[in-house]
């Protein structure tokens, strides 16, 4: 080997700089070698490299021949010449070795040395103590971008300015004056570089060994990136993820915080077990098996997984498995990854809970219940939807996707859909009346229809519950023709036989009274009679009036009202009747608009005249502010005392017509001022009466939120009834009674979260006294009963009862009616007064037991047998059996167990 290659070790023997010549001269490259000790190097091993830096150290160098180990096993021979390396007090810094053929050159001489420094991969160069470079190696001229010719002789701190404020003079400096050697490490901006110097003084100045180390520092920085992004994503995980490690048989090797924090089980409990250690035995042994399978294969699985903690509780996890694999690709240690979700399977059960019940609700209503999406396609419909829309009994799916104009001819579908996008596009409630063909007739159908909307609150769809009201429609017509055809009949009679009779009698009567005898005998007496006459012919011919009084539909409304105050007038000629009817009243109006308040101003006159004794009565026909009709009557008679006078048939009358026109009626008045009534009619821009407002103003308050829904949905279906709230909760029921709108009705579960659901009826009465409360149970429980009556409930429902009894309770209540028979309330009462006494006997037997009777019962509820208490408590088996004699003596129990059960029930304890 002619080329020597040179390398410089540590103190230790191992490689720190490579040259290229020993690159070659092995097949190492410098990456690979550096680390390694001589004796890795040389085929004599330790042997041989003990003996060559031993000698050096000692001698100062050593020199023999050795066999080389090449790169992939492939052997030289070459001397190996190593010198010691020693700091400026002689301490031993390292060795310098040349792998070469023997020769005198290389015999200990200054010539060689200088040789070694060019042959080493370190930078080299020597300052006297002026500063001045005095020798540089070529590695050094690379690495400062100067040649020898022009740094020898100059002073570094002028020749490297920037070095005066940076370590290199700071660190020189010191080496220089301590006289001891300087390791440090600095970045030099002018050759982007950072440098790894150690500083030897010396008599004669400085010598400097420095080595390029910008990858390695930029190495470590990539290196302390990764390790703190690994360190933040393992806070993050620990945060948020359930993390585990487990070997090839299961045992964990590592878990997280997060995994002892949901399986309160600490880490040393879960190190060396397997999963079986939070096992819930909830899924089936084919689930574990096809887990376990897929995994040893080596495939990922994902599933959810429902455990069970230390302490019994259970929770669900969303698991992805991992396998790691070996070289052969067979695992050796899984890691799982779990996120708890323990929350949202608690959220789907109630979900699926919440929309059987929807469903059953949906389904168990006669009434049909569809939802259409923008396009008017229909994503649900119940079973009577489904059948109407379709013109036969079929499935819901049959109908799911398809539009109106898929079963309905487009001169029927087209105004429907027209209609339901007009609901949509003005986001309002709507009740309409709807004319269907279905299995060739045409049925008639009262629908509310509102539009729904989606998470973002922008309009979705369209939500409608429809009633099929044909049969009702036929029954009213045929009722109103039976009733009209009666009063007709009535009438006429009444005005053919009786009142031509009187009129015959009284014309008798009058002439009777011409021909009276000169003393006047008898006159006053025919006079009575004539008066009395007069007041039968014209309340008959009111009561004729009255039952023949039937406007054709759609009449001139002012044309009829001044016939009606022209009748009255003539059957009243010692009262003035004036009537107003302001320009903006319409001169046209619908048939029942018209014969309604007709009715109406016919029945306020009849009062007037009967009762009011007044002689001046004013009958005003107009419009308010938002276009309401407005029609008063008032008079200047005596008047009334509204707290001790009720209304009478006539005064409920007139309010349930106004009513069904969606209006509101009013009388006012005081004694000695006069009575005043005032109907207020909604009427359509376009000249019809609008539909009916709803009236009994419901609250609903239920912890099921679908069934309360599903009540709603078909209350709000009812023309009388309005549901202006729900409520889940007793605080939720409070809040909608103080800040929501009045209430009327409300329908209330007695099993609400947070309380007894019939202690609200006393909020609700404190918002309106005139409030009735049906409530809801599920058990019927009578102790329950009589202490929702005894707080003031005035209805009671199974929760099990049809949609169709609970309409009826409620519009039973919004009318003042009753549902509990008197007797049953009376006797619902005395039984929550005797219920009382025997919880409050049942008390004062318990807080009688001593503290040691107590202590056995409930060690007794625990379950202990007579030998287990008698240990637990450190008495004796007598003891033990005179406490409990004593117990059941004071309880009036006949058994241990009847005891318990009497103590358990009033809440004295709880039973294991």
């Amino acid at each position: 080997m002619k080329r020597r290659a040179v390398f410089t070790l540590d103190a230790e023997g191992r490689v720190d700089s490579w040259s290229e010549a020993a690159r070659l001269a092995t097949g190492y490259p410098a990456e690979e070698v550096l680390g390694w000790h001589l004796s890795d190097l040389l085929a004599g091993g330790v042997e041989v490299a003990h003996r060559v830096l031993t000698g050096a150290e000692t001698a100062g160098d050593h020199e023999e021949g050795a066999s080389w180990v090449g790169k992939r096993g492939a052997g030289f021979q070459a001397n190996v010449l190593v010198f010691a390396l020693r700091d400026g007090a002689g301490l031993l810094r390292g060795f310098a070795a040349v792998m070469g053929e023997a020769d005198e050159s290389w015999r200990p001489s200054g010539a060689r040395g200088q040789d070694v420094v060019e042959g080493i991969t370190d930078a080299f160069y020597a300052l006297d103590r002026g500063w001045r470079f005095t020798y540089l190696n070529k590695t050094a001229e690379r690495l400062l971008s100067g040649s020898r010719e022009t740094l020898l002789g100059k002073n570094i701190w002028e020749e490297f300015p920037e070095a005066s404020d940076l370590k290199f003079h700071r660190e020189y400096h010191r080496a220089l004056a301590e006289g001891r050697t300087v390791q440090f490490e600095e970045y030099y901006e002018p050759l982007e570089a950072w440098f790894e110097v150690t500083v030897y003084p010396s008599e004669e100045g400085l010598s400097v060994y420095f080595r390029d180390i910008t990858r390695r520092k930029e190495s470590g920085e990539r290196l302390d990136q990764t390790l703190k992004e690994l360190a933040d994503l393992k806070f993050a995980l620990d945060e948020s993820t359930i993390v585990a490690f487990t070997d090839q048989r299961g045992r964990i090797t590592y878990v997280n915080d997060k995994f002892c924090e949901i399986s309160k089980y600490s880490r040393n409990e879960l190190i060396g077990q397997d999963h079986r250690i939070v096992n819930s035995n909830f899924h089936p042994k084919d689930f574990i098996k096809d887990l376990w399978r897929t995994i040893a294969r080596g495939r990922v699985w994902r599933g959810e997984l429902r455990n069970r903690a230390k302490d019994g509780s259970v929770y669900w996890v969303d698991t992805t498995i991992v396998p790691f694999l070996n070289s052969r690709g067979k695992p050796y240690q899984y890691v799982a990854i779990r996120h708890e979700i323990t929350d949202r399977k608690k959220t789907e059960e109630e979900l699926r809970e919440s929309n059987a019940l929807l469903n059953s609700v949906i389904e168990g209503t006669s009434e049909a219940i569809f939802v259409k999406d923008l396009d008017g396609r229909y994503v649900l419909v119940n079973s009577a939807a489904a059948e109407i829309i379709a013109g036969r009994p079929c499935a819901a799916g049959e109908v799911i996707g398809k539009d109106d104009t898929q079963f309905l001819p487009a001169g029927v579908a087209r105004p429907l859909m027209e209609a339901d996008r007009e609901i949509m596009a003005s986001g309002e409630t709507r009740r309409v009346e709807e004319e269907v063909p279905v299995k060739g007739a045409v049925r008639s159908f009262l629908s509310t229809k509102a539009p729904y909307r989606g998470d973002s609150g922008e309009v979705a769809g369209l939500i409608g519950v429809a009633s099929d009201i044909t049969e009702l429609k036929k029954a009213e017509a045929a009722l109103q023709e039976i009733r009209e055809a009666e009063r007709n009949r009535i009438a006429r009679d009444l005005h053919d036989e009786v009142l031509q009779d009187l009129t015959y009698a009284l014309q008798e009567v009058q002439l009777s009274g011409t021909a009276a005898t000169p003393e006047g005998k008898g006159v006053a007496g025919l006079k009575e009679a004539e008066a009395a006459l007069n007041r039968s012919v014209r309340g008959l011919r009111s009561a004729v009036h009255d039952l023949s009084l039937e406007p054709d539909a759609g009449g001139p409304f002012r044309r009829s009202v001044e016939a009606l105050v022209e009748l009255n007038r003539q059957m009243n000629p010692g009262c003035r009747v004036d009537l107003e009817v302001h320009e903006s009243f319409p001169g046209e109006l619908p048939g029942k608009t018209s014969k309604e308040l007709l009715r109406v101003v016919q029945e306020a006159l009849a009062n007037a005249r009967r009762h009011s004794e007044a002689d001046r009565v004013k009958v005003f026909a107009g419009t308010d502010r938002v276009g309401k009709l407005r029609v008063e009557i008032s008079d200047n008679g005596k008047g009334f005392d509204p707290e001790k006078v009720l209304a009478g048939i006539g005064t409920r009358a007139m309010r349930e017509r106004v009513r069904a026109l969606g209006g509101d009626l009013t009388v006012t008045g005081a004694p000695g001022d006069g009575t005043r009534v005032t109907a207020e009619v909604p009427y359509g821009a376009d000249g019809v009466a609008e539909a009916p407002a709803q009236r009994a103003r419901v609250l609903l308050i239920d912890d099921h939120a679908s069934f309360r829904e599903g009540v709603a949905s078909v209350l709000r279906a009812q023309p009388d009834i309005e549901v202006v709230g729900q409520a889940g909760s007793l605080a939720g029921a409070r809040e909608a009674l103080a800040s929501g709108p009045p209430v009327d009705v409300a329908v209330i579960d007695l099993g609400l979260p947070d309380g007894y659901g019939a202690e609200i009826i006393v909020s609700l009465r404190a918002a309106n006294p005139r409030a009735q409360a049906v409530v809801l149970s599920a058990t019927l429980d009578r102790a329950e009963i009589a202490r929702a009556v005894e707080l003031g409930a005035a209805g009671l429902l199974h929760k099990a009862s049809s949609m169709a009894e609970i309409v009826d309770a409620v519009r039973r209540l919004g009318a003042g009616e009753t549902i509990l028979p008197l007797g049953e309330v009376v006797e619902l009462l005395r039984f929550a007064g005797t219920h009382k006494e025997q919880e409050q006997e049942a008390r004062r037997a318990l807080e009688s037991l001593t503290d040691r009777e107590r202590e056995v019962l409930a060690l007794l509820a625990e379950g202990l047998d007579a030998a287990e208490i008698s240990a637990r408590l450190h008495i004796s088996a007598k003891t033990e059996r005179n406490h409990v004699s004593r117990i059941l003596s004071k309880l009036g129990a006949h058994s241990r167990l009847q005891a318990v059960i009497f103590a358990a029930r009033h809440g004295a304890v709880e039973i294991s």
